[in-house]
């Protein structure tokens, strides 16, 4: 089972109704509070135009296990 809780004052309070026995012990982890970062429409829309090029481009490999060294020192 996975829930959200806010720490205030010492107790944790789950943030929706938790169905857990009275004094059940739980294990708590820390969740990282990242901002991702913002996207526009215009660059999502750039992305898949890339990733649409790399898989449809003629010119590519169809193995790309051959040329696996290509880019080693």
């Amino acid at each position: 089972m996975t829930f959200h809780a806010v720490y205030e004052n010492g107790v944790f309070k789950p943030l929706d109704e938790v169905d857990l026995p009275e004094k059940t012990r739980v294990l708590v982890v820390e969740e990282q509070n990242r901002k991702l970062p913002e996207v526009s429409d215009a660059d999502v829309t750039a992305i898949y135009e890339v990733l649409s090029r790399r898989i449809d481009d003629p010119s590519s490999p169809g193995n790309r296990a051959e040329r696996h060294n290509e880019h080693q020192p």
